[in-house]
């Protein structure tokens, strides 16, 4: 695929569904992500969406119906004591990680990112005072 039509995709993909709100951040995080894995693109949609059916399904129990595809961060709150939940986008190649959080009948797409391979996980808690601005950001526009 050639980078611009990933990038419409994706746009599609992320706007087509109400109950999600990324924030401008994690927008710009996904198409980075998405680009840097050339040749990977249907794989990589084709699991973005099975993990938000999950979420539009399974709501804020999603950490239990399916909890080796995400978790919920109970070191990390934000806002009023938001519960901050990592859903996991993963394939052979990639092994991405969306931060969000459920509020107001919608889930806040706060951040995405790689998770770093190895021995130690990926330390979620030095993010919380970006995605508590975040956070803030989107609820300020609503």
């Amino acid at each position: 695929m050639h980078n611009k039509e990933v990038l419409e995709l994706l746009e599609e993909c992320l706007y087509g569904d109400k109950y999600f709100i990324w924030s401008d951040r994690c927008i710009e995080e996904m198409k980075t992500l998405f680009l840097k894995h050339k040749g990977q693109e249907k794989e990589l949609f084709r699991r973005l969406a099975k993990s938000s059916n999950n979420i539009t399904k399974y709501k804020d129990e999603v950490h239990l119906a399916i909890p080796k595809e995400n978790e919920i961060l109970r070191h990390l709150r934000i806002g009023n004591s938001q519960q901050v939940y990592s859903f996991h986008v993963q394939g052979s190649r990639f092994n991405l990680r969306i931060l969000g959080t459920f509020y107001k009948n919608n889930v806040y797409m706060l951040t995405a990112f790689e998770e770093k391979q190895g021995k130690r996980r990926t330390d979620y808690s030095g993010n919380t005072n970006e995605l508590e601005s975040v956070f803030k950001e989107m609820q300020d526009y609503e």
